[in-house]
């Protein structure tokens, strides 16, 4: 299974697991965007800056069984799933009717005689070549996870190119997250990536904001995934 860990960069107003996927894992995403292949064009639906990008099937539902559930398991034993739900859904009762419009019932959200599960909303896999970038934007839903399958270069590499030399700090081939400290800062925490990550997912609350720096003067792709998890909230009337 997955090694799950808290985030080497520590936070104070948000938080994000670091997975590291085993080999087994790493081969079945592979086989994944090569049996989905590129049916399904996810570009139009996304804000990257990318050569290409194609939605992925979970054919086995390894994705979901292996690695999203225990990962929501340990984000909320470190951070706490009922309270950030609880701020994610803007009503703060459900109430039910019938079809003459009688009241059958009033249900706190989200969690008092409500069954919560979660649902794999949309994969897809990201083709990065030099000069492609990712801006800064979030997602929708509950979690989303960026997943790291190709490295053709690194940062220690990248930092020593042209457009960095005389700058007081290289943005090359950095995935970056945005989030206010708790002054309403604006600050962030950067992943300076490589091969080294090849195999490691990070999994974070959606609205979270993030965003990936080119990188120069390499053929080779960049193969990233990323996805998106719902919450399905199913009600039982006695």
């Amino acid at each position: 299974m997955a090694t799950i860990r808290t985030p080497r960069l520590q936070t104070e107003t948000t938080g994000w697991l670091e997975i590291k996927l085993n080999k087994y894992e790493v081969k079945y995403c592979w086989d994944c965007i090569e049996a989905s292949g590129k049916k399904k064009d996810a570009k139009p639906g996304l804000t990257g800056q990318l050569n290409s990008s194609y939605h992925v099937e979970d054919k086995d539902g390894v994705l979901m069984k292996k690695i999203i559930r225990p990962a929501i398991k340990a984000w909320d034993e470190i951070y706490g799933l009922e309270l950030y739900i609880r701020k994610q859904v803007p009503q703060q009762e459900l109430v039910v009717k019938d079809e003459d419009g009688q009241l059958l019932k009033r249900v706190a959200i989200p969690f008092e005689g409500i069954e919560i599960d979660y649902k794999l909303h949309s994969w897809w896999v990201n083709y990065q070549k030099a000069t492609d970038y990712n801006p800064v934007h979030n997602h929708g839903g509950l979690f989303s996870f960026a997943l790291w399958l190709k490295e053709p270069t690194s940062f220690d590499e990248q930092k020593l190119k042209e457009n960095a030399k005389g700058s007081s700090g290289s943005r090359n081939y950095v995935f970056d997250f945005h989030f206010p400290n708790k002054l309403g800062q604006l600050i962030g925490a950067s992943y300076e990536l490589g091969p080294e990550d090849e195999g490691t997912m990070l999994f974070f609350p959606a609205h979270l904001h993030h965003s990936v720096h080119p990188f120069y003067e390499i053929d080779e792709f960049r193969v990233s995934m990323a996805g998106n998890i719902v919450n399905q909230l199913t009600l039982s009337i006695p």
